[in-house]
């Protein structure tokens, strides 16, 4: 009979006051909220990726080159060495040529401009 009795009151209560929704609450991302934390995201992560390739990955290729010197040689030099022939022989074609290679083979030691400097060709800025 007190069941009944609870039912009753609540049926006399107004729809207004019964409410099963909780209020809904902000979520704030660093301070952000809502579409701001999207938008920082949205130009974070191009900056991150381009730190990453243009900042960790060559560090950490040069860390991993430098702790043996017999790699260094095997992975640029060596090929390096290889180049310099193919390299000649197309300057020497009446074609023009685009020869791309990666900025290790550009530097140090035993460099493609070095090799080629050592059999006359010089690169000169016109």
């Amino acid at each position: 009979m007190a069941d009944v009795q609870v039912l009753r009151s609540a049926d006399a209560l107004p729809l207004q006051a019964v409410s099963l929704s909780r209020p809904r609450r902000r979520v704030r991302r660093f301070g952000l909220q809502g579409s701001e934390f999207t938008w920082a995201v949205a130009f974070v992560i191009p900056y991150a990726a381009v730190f990453l390739a243009f900042v960790a990955y060559p560090v950490v290729y040069g860390l991993w080159l430098g702790r043996d010197p017999a790699l260094y040689q095997s992975v640029l030099v060596a090929r390096n060495r290889k180049w310099v022939p193919k390299i000649e022989a197309l300057l020497n074609d009446d074609q023009n040529y685009l020869v791309i290679v990666g900025t290790g083979h550009l530097v140090g030691h035993g460099s493609v401009i070095e090799l080629l400097g050592k059999d006359g060709i010089v690169a000169t800025q016109r």
